[in-house]
């Protein structure tokens, strides 16, 4: 089974710096960035799950015709041993057939196994990519509140000077 990853290929193009520059509420953005991006991870992992499920399913089958493949070719020894011409040719045959089916899922699971490593470090890496960018916004929002606490503060200070000017401290 082929999966057609084209949500990995949105997560690469996904430049979180560039947004975040631009945009002119960065703190909504990375909201919804980060919402969406969850939501593709969802989807992802579910694909991700489902070619999982496909590798193991063939993983058995495979080892099901070796098996069998492995049974009929201990029968062919076994009748040419006992000199069964008839019954090693026969038997041969069933070898081959399980032998070949053997191979074909061999192939296909060997493909899987390699797109299923992928899709995992693609899925870290994605992962990985979400994590930064909440990283990002606390960043963002410690930057954002730091500024206006300092705001204030200042304000307070001035708000105290202009305050204190107005206070009439001579002896009476």
């Amino acid at each position: 089974m082929v999966y057609n990853f084209t949500l990995f290929e949105r997560v690469l193009r996904y430049n979180l710096q560039d947004i975040v520059k631009v945009a002119e509420n960065p703190d909504q953005l990375l909201d919804l960035m980060i919402l969406n991006m969850q939501e593709d991870l969802i989807e992802f992992r579910q694909a991700v799950d489902q070619a999982t499920a496909s590798q193991k399913k063939n993983q058995q089958q495979y080892n099901q015709y070796k098996s069998q493949a492995d049974k009929w070719f201990s029968r062919v020894q076994l009748a040419l041993h006992k000199g069964e011409e008839n019954l090693a040719k026969e038997a041969l045959q069933r070898y081959k057939q399980y032998q070949e089916q053997a191979e074909k899922i061999k192939f296909t699971l060997d493909k899987e196994t390699i797109q299923v490593d992928n899709f995992q470090n693609h899925l870290i890496t994605f992962e990985k990519k979400i994590s930064e960018l909440k990283t990002q916004q606390k960043s963002l929002r410690y930057h954002k509140n730091s500024e206006s606490t300092e705001k204030n503060d200042q304000e307070n200070y001035h708000n105290v000077g202009a305050g204190s000017a107005l206070i009439d401290v001579s002896p009476k």
